[in-house]
């Protein structure tokens, strides 16, 4: 075969494989886009099914988390907050980071039993319309078990937080103020 006529060939084949190569690599990047987008999907569901019921278990989850302590309740902690609201609980709080915050927060619990069982969130404290709510955490009260008189809460207030309920399940931090 004639070399000028075997290298047309070649460049031919080439052109003619390029698209469809092209369009293969298109095709296998749209197929994996879709699967991460099913597995965010995937993961958002089974974490709505994670987080609290209720806007006041946020806050009651919250405070639990903290009185509890340890790495596993902080990384739970911050699965409360979306990236957005989790960046600005720790701006609140001075830290880099929401697990620093937890952590520096988790430090100022006195009396974790108390923190943790004898929590009210208040009908007050709390409103929904649809899937946003928010709960005020400076209203926050702690009684001892067998009296209804208020004692000072030992350890911190949770905060104000926005709420969003996720694919009508649980409910997630989206917006974060401190008290």
């Amino acid at each position: 075969m004639h070399p000028k006529l075997f290298a047309a060939g070649v460049a031919l084949l080439i052109a003619c494989g390029t698209p469809t190569a092209v369009n293969d690599l298109h095709q296998a990047a749209a197929v994996q886009a879709q699967q991460r987008v099913s597995a965010r999907s995937a993961d958002q569901l089974t974490l709505a099914h994670e987080l609290p019921g209720t806007p006041p278990d946020v806050a009651a989850t919250f405070v639990h988390l903290l009185a509890e302590g340890g790495q596993v309740a902080i990384d739970e902690g911050c699965l409360l907050f979306t990236m957005q609201a989790a960046d600005e609980f720790a701006a609140a709080n001075g830290q880099p980071t929401c697990v620093a915050a937890m952590r520096q927060l988790e430090h100022q619990v006195i009396n974790p039993e108390t923190y943790a069982n004898d929590v009210t969130v208040p009908t007050t404290a709390w409103a929904q319309v649809d899937s946003t709510a928010t709960v005020n955490g400076c209203d926050l009260t702690w009684a001892e078990l067998f009296t209804d008189t208020p004692i000072r809460p030992p350890g911190p207030l949770p905060g104000l937080m926005v709420l969003q309920q996720l694919d009508d399940a649980g409910w997630q931090i989206s917006g974060y103020q401190p008290c």
